[in-house]
């Protein structure tokens, strides 16, 4: 469906992804700019990654003395809960860091958005394929009511954390954007890219053929152009449309209380609180029962999976302690995982061995 955008655009526009060398942050502690880190892909099990639309231009604020706005309709799939999944998003005005008065200025101005548009999501392996198309919308036209539809519906859950709800609405959006693709009047797609990613990086659609690569620059997360870093100015006074992108990468979520499985974490730590021998036995089996949970959870890679589990069962130990000192210090008497053996119905591998036995392994503080 989002291919049929891709192929609107008469002129061949400018597609550039971004070497580490010419994309640059202030460090916060130096206030000087740095070259980010060399870029790596993404390992399974083991990194998150997020889609960011960083900045959008449209050259002209009306056409024709029709006042338009620009949009931007993106699709990123990737691997969920062992399927294929598309999460569809449309970044409109209201989604957009707008000035004061709340409207696309006219004019061509620049609208700064750094709008998150997919992730924090997990990379379980397997292909990761992004599409982005940039639209040009009357302001009084029929297309801007449904995309501004579209765009709310979009807007009503947070995909990072809710996305099994978010996949189900996924439908209406993509049966919004559908409807904006037959229309003739009132929605222009502009230019589009639709390519696999494998890890972190910068990419800039710009709606003007063969601009120089070596002389572009993203400084801070907007663009810019020049000879040189030093001369670089805001490529906006090209009067070229573009829209730059980026891709995340990250080790670790921001937003596990927000997850399912919190409200369980948090009543462990309350059974762990309580002086009687029953609250204890079941808050070590419940956080026994909570190991399994985390690591095969679709919204956690494995690697953070041990390490909550790990944190929480020692915060849980520590509460636990602080309420019933232990007589002794005494070693934990571990169950070894070969017992499980001529239960397993098939191989396993070597990652659920681990959670397994650190699943089992927690039951031992009952004998304490």
């Amino acid at each position: 469906m989002f291919d049929e955008f891709l192929h609107k655009h008469t002129e061949p526009p400018s597609i550039i992804d971004f070497k580490e060398d010419h994309v640059f942050k202030t460090d916060k502690q130096t206030k000087k700019l740095q070259q980010v880190p060399v870029w790596e892909d993404f390992k399974p099990e083991q990194d998150y990654f997020e889609v960011i639309v960083n900045e959008l231009f449209l050259a002209y604020g009306s056409k024709l003395w029709v006042r338009i706005d620009p949009t931007v309709l993106v699709n990123t799939q990737f691997g969920y809960d062992s399927k294929d999944f598309s999460v569809p998003y449309v970044v409109g005005p209201s989604s957009l860091s707008l000035p004061p008065g709340g409207v696309v200025p006219k004019g061509g101005k620049m609208v700064f958005s750094n709008t998150p548009v997919a992730g924090l999501y997990p990379y379980k392996g397997g292909r990761l394929n992004l599409t982005v198309v940039l639209n040009q919308v009357g302001t009084d036209s029929y297309a801007k009511t449904i995309v501004k539809l579209v765009e709310s519906v979009a807007g009503a859950l947070d995909y990072s954390t809710q996305l099994a709800a978010y996949i189900k609405i996924a439908g209406v959006i993509i049966d919004g954007i559908e409807s904006l693709a037959g229309l003739t009047n009132g929605f222009n797609p502009l230019m589009g890219y639709k390519a696999p990613f494998k890890g972190p990086g910068y990419c800039v659609l710009i709606n003007k053929p063969q601009v120089d690569p070596d002389q572009l620059w993203v400084v801070d997360d907007k663009l810019k152009q020049g000879k040189d870093l030093d001369k670089a100015e805001p490529f906006g006074q090209s009067n070229a449309d573009y829209v730059l992108y980026s891709v995340n990468g990250k080790k670790a979520r921001d937003d596990t209380e927000f997850l399912p499985f919190y409200a369980s974490y948090k009543k462990i730590l309350e059974d762990a609180a309580k002086p009687d021998d029953a609250s204890w036995k079941r808050a070590v089996a419940d956080i026994s029962t909570l190991c399994m949970t985390l690591y095969e959870s679709p919204d956690l890679t494995h690697a953070e999976a041990f390490q909550l589990y790990d944190a929480w069962k020692t915060e849980m130990q520590q509460i636990h302690d602080k309420i019933n000192p232990p007589p002794s210090p005494g070693k934990p008497t571990p169950v070894a995982i070969t017992k499980l053996g001529p239960k397993t119905k098939k191989a396993i591998t070597k990652e659920e061995e681990e959670a397994i036995r650190r699943s089992l392994e927690v039951l031992s503080l009952l004998n304490k």
